[in-house]
């Protein structure tokens, strides 16, 4: 079901997964339909992304080369064995005048026929026209082998169920930093963009989610809620006494202390 005017002003009725911040925002112009996708050019120069739809194209009212932006919510889907981030639309919308260039600000609100062919060029200076939000706890920490620029994926979890956790990658040089710091279990909040490799051939590889900083969550905002699972998840995996203390501290008020738990109306379990 896609998103009502109303939830759209309100980030948290749409962009939380079990309390965990869970959103992507992009926009750019329709390049490709089909019954199930569409393929949105953004600004990374030749290259569309993919995005999941859950009503047909024509029910959403979507048609090739329009200008639009996406709402979305990012899933984990596996691919050659390999944990993949996808996105699935929640919501559309009329574009920002931040997310596109003046020259086409001025373009469609005249109704002029586009310069550029079907897919006009997005303001690439915008952070708005390609964004990606989530919290979680660290589930694994992996560096990436046969990579020209030395890098790291980190797995995200908001599920208690295996499998479907998202990967997030960290090239350059804080990525040593972040190897020697991050602990498994620890809760973990990323802003970044969603890209696609290309291939030595120009063609497109498999997609991926890109940040160049880990912070501290803050919760009430990045993190509404946490589950009981997860704070088990991240008792079962510390070694250190203080840290055991924290987060029984916090369980006894979240869950004994209150019969219903602490978790928001708004949850998608699997």
């Amino acid at each position: 079901m896609l998103l009502s005017v109303e939830q759209k002003r309100q980030t948290r009725q749409y962009a939380f997964v079990n309390g965990f911040k869970n959103a992507a925002w992009l926009t750019g112009y329709v390049q490709r339909l089909s019954d199930s996708s569409l393929h949105l050019a953004t600004s990374q120069p030749g290259i569309t992304i993919p995005i999941l739809l859950e009503q047909s194209p024509a029910s959403l009212q979507l048609e090739s080369g329009q200008a639009v932006s996406v709402y979305c919510r990012v899933i984990a889907s596996m691919g050659h064995g390999q944990p993949v981030p996808m996105l699935k639309a929640i919501g559309f919308d009329r574009p920002n005048i931040v997310n596109l260039t003046p020259r086409e600000v001025f373009r469609m609100a005249l109704g002029s026929p586009s310069e550029f062919g079907s897919t006009p060029p997005v303001d690439r200076a915008s952070p708005t026209s390609n964004s990606v939000h989530l919290s979680g706890l660290l589930e694994r920490l992996d560096g990436l082998a046969h990579s020209r620029n030395p890098g790291i994926q980190l797995l995200i979890r908001q599920y208690a169920k295996d499998g479907v956790s998202i990967p997030v990658r960290i090239y350059g040089k804080r990525q040593g930093l972040y190897r020697r710091r991050l602990q498994v279990g620890m809760p973990v909040f990323i802003e970044g963009s969603y890209r696609v490799m290309i291939g030595k051939q120009g063609d497109s590889l498999a997609p991926f989610i890109q940040t160049t900083d880990v912070r501290i969550p803050q919760r009430g905002k990045d993190i509404l809620a946490i589950p009981e699972w997860a704070y088990r998840y991240m008792a079962e995996r510390t070694t250190d006494p203080e840290i055991s203390a924290y987060i029984d501290q916090m369980f006894s008020r979240d869950f004994q202390d209150s019969p219903d738990g602490n978790l928001p109306s708004v949850i998608d379990e699997l």
